[in-house]
């Protein structure tokens, strides 16, 4: 962002400048909300695992194949995500009526949407709360996102042949460039494929000295 700033002001002012950034301040700016809530406070933000802390219902919740994140972020999204999961009584209860509401008793109300959360897939869910208007997302194991049919389509998945392990498979470069494209990756090196190589073109060895080596049980 900082760079993109720099080339606009260059092409309106004609003059470069330098962008600075630290490591340190980058990372204070993720703090976002939990910082203006310390500013406006004085108190700091305690883990609350995946929940949100000031929103409820807002977090990880298990289904009945695997977790998945929902987040009911306003009371028009409350009322319908009571109604998508056949929970009226809940937007009834004076114990949930508003979002402070929710937070003060966070201890009573995730139990009971986190059972009935689990009498359903994922998919079920979200097709579900997704025509509610409900955010939710699955959260996929490394196994189905390595099987993905999206990351398979978009060449996100190289394959090699290894000369003793036969196929093996990866992530590619996720950067996607028309006119340089990246190379496949090479194989796994077997033990001292390249030995030879890095003799000679390395450290300069000529074949003699390296047959010697060979020999006296160095290489």
């Amino acid at each position: 962002q900082g760079i993109l700033v720099a080339l606009y002001s260059r092409r309106d002012s004609g003059k470069g400048q330098h962008v600075k950034i630290s490591m340190l301040e980058a990372l204070s700016c993720l703090l976002t909300y939990h910082a203006g809530n310390y500013f406006a406070t004085g108190k700091s933000y305690e883990r609350a695992g995946n929940a949100h802390p000031s929103i409820v219902p807002y977090e990880t919740f298990q289904a009945a194949d695997g977790w998945l994140n929902i987040a009911v972020g306003n009371e028009k999204q409350w009322v319908a995500f009571c109604t998508a999961i056949n929970r009226d009584d809940l937007k009834e209860n004076e114990l949930y009526a508003q979002g402070p509401d929710r937070v003060n008793n966070r201890d009573t109300l995730i139990p009971i949407i986190s059972d009935v959360l689990r009498a359903k897939t994922r998919a079920e869910w979200i097709d579900i709360l997704g025509e509610a208007g409900i955010p939710c997302g699955s959260i996929q194991t490394v196994g189905e996102i390595c099987e993905s049919e999206t990351l398979k389509q978009r060449g996100m998945i190289w394959k090699m042949d290894h000369p003793s392990a036969g196929e093996l498979r990866n992530i590619a470069n996720p950067i996607v460039m028309t006119g340089t494209p990246f190379a496949p990756p090479s194989p796994p090196p077997l033990l001292g494929e390249h030995t030879e190589t890095v003799l000679k073109e390395v450290l300069g060895l000529e074949a003699e000295k390296i047959a010697t080596l060979k020999v006296d049980g160095a290489v």
